[in-house]
């Protein structure tokens, strides 16, 4: 058992037998092996406040998250818990409209994710928990760092899911799910709350996301779920007296079951959600969203929630000679390194690392297509989001064959082009490849000296003409608009 504790104030934090407990001076919460917010041993730590304490209480062993009211007051517990032992989900993912892989509070749950604390972080003013899972099937490899972040004095707490497509192919569409069961009354009340609603839904104007949940009995508890995400959705649970996490697609659509307006009374869950969409291989992205005990910190959370704990990198650029490149990017001072990813198109990706603002990548191979990204580190420890990624040419060295010997028209395209050239027959199939790396289209050349293809449809922007044969691969520019 580790045991970390703080005093001359209420603030404790413990991890026993896989399971960790976070309190501050408002809120307390915890956190099991699982990722879910919950904890299953009434042993683990005699915290809590008074008799009704929810980690010396066998009826509250399960606690989720619990806001404890101002010194004197009795209960002093309201938020989101549960009996012990209740297998139902608490958090999932889902890849387009596939399986659904999610942790119940209890156990891990039928298609689990395995996982387990990875960490605990005092950082001052703060203290955060990390858990980490890999969620691994033939197709799909997901690495999910989710980071539970709870002020000393806050009334809220934050919750940083940094996932990470670490497969190698792109994930088109994913979405992420977390379900509450927001039973705001005390126990001996019956475990419901009257007025569960959706507030509003994020629309990239700077509306955020927001749910509530009321319990009456004592002082009107509160429970909140809010995002300032524009790619998050709240919803109502999917039927009244049940908590199960069924489909994260559902959640965010607000469809077979869950409600993605309206006001429903009695005991329902409410849920949050999140759709990302193209996360490449090697691609971190972060969902943020925030769990609030009192109305009135609704808007303090969400601009807690909007800040960016690592600002990602701006403006990479480069210059490219015939066997190196130099890259350079712009900074933050919170930055203290930097990990570029890339290599050749279609190749092997390799990862450079510096502390620098910029980087020289020499052994590159002439007239090849190179595509890189950049991402940062920062002086917490946390890392940012990767930068766009963006592609870079170097050219031929003197006396080689010229890929200029093929040529595209025209260039710029908008519509129908042609690629031609008297050694083309030579190569086998043609590749059309996007800044971001990603295969347009692939063509047979079947031995033709010209190939007419039509970029209609495209997006505007540079693409990488590929021949690909017995010999060296061939690489030519493209500008559609």
């Amino acid at each position: 058992m580790v045991l970390l504790a703080y005093a001359g104030a209420p603030l404790h934090a413990q991890i026993f037998d896989g399971q960790g407990v976070l309190q501050g001076k408002r809120v307390e919460l915890g956190i099991n092996a699982c990722g879910v917010y919950a904890v299953n041993s009434a042993t683990l730590a005699g915290l809590g406040s008074g008799p009704e304490g929810p980690f010396n209480n066998p009826v509250l062993a399960g606690l989720g998250a619990i806001y404890l009211n101002e010194p004197g007051d009795f209960p002093p517990v309201c938020g989101d818990y549960w009996f012990p032992g209740t297998p139902e989900e608490s958090f999932g993912f889902q890849l387009g409209s596939g399986p659904v892989f999610k942790n119940g509070r209890a156990d891990c749950g039928f298609n689990a994710i395995p996982g387990a604390l990875y960490v605990y972080e005092d950082l001052g003013t703060v203290r955060r928990m990390t858990w980490r899972g890999v969620l691994h099937t033939d197709s799909v490899r997901l690495t999910i760092f989710q980071r539970t972040t709870l002020g000393t004095d806050a009334r809220f707490f934050r919750t940083e899911v940094h996932i990470t497509n670490s497969g190698s192919s792109a994930m088109e569409e994913l979405y992420y799910a977390r379900s509450m069961d927001p039973d705001n009354d005390h126990a001996s009340s019956g475990f419901f709350t009257t007025t569960n609603r959706v507030i509003t839904q994020a629309d990239g104007s700077g509306t955020p996301s927001l749910i509530e949940a009321i319990g009456p009995a004592f002082g009107m508890c509160y429970l909140g779920l809010a995002s300032a995400d524009p790619r998050s959705r709240v919803a109502l649970g999917i039927s009244p007296g049940t908590f199960s996490l069924t489909n994260p697609s559902d959640a965010w659509h607000g469809i077979n079951g869950y409600g993605a307006s309206g006001i429903q009374p009695g005991d329902w869950s409410i849920s949050i959600a999140f759709r990302v969409q193209n996360l490449m291989p090697g691609q971190t992205d972060t969902l943020r969203y925030v769990h609030v005990f009192e109305a009135e910190d609704v808007p303090l959370a969400l601009a807690f929630d909007s800040v960016e704990a690592c600002p990602t990198p701006a403006s990479l650029s480069g210059v490219a000679a015939a066997e190196r490149a130099d890259l350079y990017w712009e900074g933050h001072a919170t930055h203290i390194g930097y990990k570029l990813r890339g290599g050749a198109v279609g190749g092997s990706p390799f990862v450079k690392t510096t502390t620098n603002d910029s980087i020289r990548i020499n052994g590159l191979t002439p007239s090849t297509a190179y595509q890189w990204k950049v991402r940062a580190k920062c002086s917490d420890g946390s890392e940012s989001a990767y930068a766009p990624v963006q592609l870079f040419s170097t050219p031929a060295l003197r006396g080689m064959a010229q890929a200029s010997a093929f040529k595209v028209f025209p260039n710029p395209a908008s519509g129908v082009f042609a690629l031609s050239g008297e050694t083309l027959p030579t190569y086998d199939r043609v590749r059309i490849i996007d800044m971001a790396g990603r295969l347009v289209q692939e063509v047979g050349l079947n031995g033709q000296s010209t190939l007419t293809l039509n970029a209609a449809g495209w997006n505007s922007g540079i693409y990488t003409v590929q021949l690909l044969g017995k010999g060296a691969p061939q690489y030519l520019r493209l500008q559609v608009r």
